[in-house]
């Protein structure tokens, strides 16, 4: 047995949650930590930081840094939070509605995707809404593949089996995500729950996209030990846009528009502007007019 604390945006107890298992949340994984049952996601987490819009700072927080992505704002500290595990009834992020160390309403996807995506290793056992008056979820989950880690241990070869039944089955992750961290050592995915369906080439490059670039910045070696699986080469950061699209063709996807001139580096910010860009972003996880507008800034500030 073991008493979840709930805190309140003061720092004070407001709620217990009891989870009938031993859990420590020492050894949490973002928001997944394993039980002597079964893993659960969304009990709580040490915490450490989360984001607020830059008007909402004051005193009550530490600065740690603004984020490296325009919409987040600033990354912070509440000092009423530190030194405490739990959950804390502020969104970990501005644009969604979680709170930190636990799941709102866009979480629930899991449970579908986790039915139909023939590549998840998640097996959804039960969802409870323990917090009804803020939509506040946790979830008790298995996982096929243990959570092992790509970026550790991953076969190429499995790498690639997940990239071409996500293009033939028009599965989507979106673009700017850090998506090589939910993808298994032997190429499953762990978290389902912002996959989408879509035939459009624009989020199948963003796809492909995602994945090359989250696993090049996170280990340059394993990436370089994929893309040999398709005898291709980099050069530099435009070679994960180029790459991208040569998956795509390999997989008898078309391709041709997106070479307007004879120019290496003006295809390649065509490609990006209005192939990469338009596609689906993380903003449109929480509301499509947020996503929308997320677009036309990455769209400005490219231009």
């Amino acid at each position: 047995m073991t008493d979840i604390q709930i805190y309140d945006s003061f720092g004070n107890t407001k709620n217990v949650l009891i989870i009938k298992d031993d859990i420590d949340l020492n050894n949490v994984d973002g928001r997944v930590v394993k039980g002597t049952n079964c893993y659960y996601k969304g009990i709580g987490v040490p915490y450490q930081f989360h984001f607020i819009p830059p008007t909402s700072f004051d005193d009550t927080y530490n600065k740690i840094k603004e984020s490296d992505v325009f919409y987040m704002g600033w990354q912070v500290a509440k000092k009423s939070f530190i030194g405490k595990q739990g959950i804390f009834q502020e969104p970990f992020q501005t644009m969604f509605t979680d709170f930190i160390g636990t799941c709102g309403v866009k979480e629930l996807s899991i449970i579908e995707n986790s039915m139909f995506f023939e590549m998840s290793s998640a097996e959804i056992l039960e969802s409870v809404n323990y917090d009804t008056e803020n939509m506040q979820y946790y979830f008790k989950v298995n996982y096929k593949c243990e959570r092992s880690k790509y970026i550790q241990t991953g076969d190429p070869y499995k790498l690639r089996s997940l990239i071409e039944y996500m293009l033939d089955s028009n599965w989507n992750i979106i673009w700017d995500k850090d998506s090589i961290t939910d993808i298994s050592a032997n190429g499953m995915v762990t978290d389902v729950g912002e996959l989408f369906v879509s035939n459009t080439v624009e989020n199948k490059l963003g796809t492909v996209y995602s994945i090359l670039y989250s696993l090049g910045k996170r280990n340059f070696n394993k990436y370089i030990e994929f893309i040999n699986v398709y005898n291709l080469e980099h050069e530099n950061d435009m070679s994960y846009i180029f790459n991208s699209v040569e998956i795509l063709k390999r997989n008898n996807i078309n391709t041709e528009n997106m070479f307007p001139t004879n120019f290496l580096v003006d295809n390649y910010k065509y490609i990006v502007l209005n192939y990469l860009l338009t596609g689906r972003n993380c903003g449109h996880c929480s509301f499509i007019d947020f996503g929308d507008k997320v677009k036309e800034e990455y769209i400005a500030r490219y231009k």
